[in-house]
């Protein structure tokens, strides 16, 4: 591992290895929110998983990494093989770590992912209908391995969904346009977002100088909605998201 490598595994905290039932160890890289802010909800503050694919290279996240913290959530990353055997169960078990945190909530868990990975995350959110409250898919694919996500699509709570794509790239487009149109059906709020250059997979973060703001903003509104606001004019930092 590179000297570089390592200082900027550094700079995303302290990493954790967990134990996965059956599929062995699992390095995951958490850091908290700030103590205040305006995503807080009964002292707790919403989570963000960046489940990252291992051939893309860890500096890739480092700006939406830090940009959500600074935006007000937890963050916790981890990288898989993009054919992980048992997928699902290692997201899970970093979901689970996670939520043992400080001041996490269980109820707001937004989950940002990538190509066919997202496949394992859509699986995660459709098996925790009162955890995951968002998912960001960054070049969808239907399928992974000889699994497809569309029986998946009919387990998940309606939820608000953003979808990537390079226009130049066939596969990511076209998922994009049938998981939009399936998902319409049920959901009331499928976003997308398509450019030409824009890659595939977390490079999209490094091809585009606006989308990791644009993600940021996206996971925000969506926190808030989630945090039953009972003040229209907040009055301190504290009281932005309460029930």
């Amino acid at each position: 591992m590179s000297i570089s490598t390592l200082i900027l595994l550094a700079s995303l905290g302290p990493s954790k290895s967990l134990a996965v039932a059956g599929g062995g160890e699992q390095v995951v890289h958490y850091s908290a929110a700030p103590t205040q802010g305006d995503l807080v909800r009964q002292g707790l503050h919403p989570l963000v998983v960046l489940i990252r694919s291992d051939r893309h290279k860890a500096a890739t996240i480092e700006g939406l990494y830090h940009g959500l913290g600074i935006g007000g959530f937890h963050r916790l990353a981890l990288a898989l093989p993009l054919d992980a055997p048992r997928a699902r169960e290692r997201i899970a078990q970093a979901v689970r770590y996670a939520l043992k945190q400080p001041a996490v909530d269980p109820e707001r868990v937004y989950l940002i992912s990538a190509q066919e990975l997202g496949v394992a995350a859509v699986a995660h959110a459709a098996s925790t209908p009162d955890q995951v409250r968002g998912i960001v898919w960054l070049s969808p694919v239907l399928k992974a391995g000889k699994r497809s996500v569309l029986p998946l699509l009919s387990e998940l709570t309606p939820q608000p969904i953003l979808l990537t794509a390079d226009v130049r790239h066939r596969t990511s487009t076209s998922a994009v346009s049938t998981l939009k149109t399936v998902l319409k059906m049920r959901f009331p709020d499928v976003r997308r977002i398509r450019r030409a250059r824009l890659g595939t997979g977390f490079d999209q973060l490094s091809a585009s100088a606006t989308l990791t703001d644009q993600l940021v903003i996206t996971l925000r509104t969506w926190a808030e909605k989630n945090c039953d606001r009972t003040a229209p004019k907040k009055k301190t930092l504290n009281e932005g998201c309460k029930k």
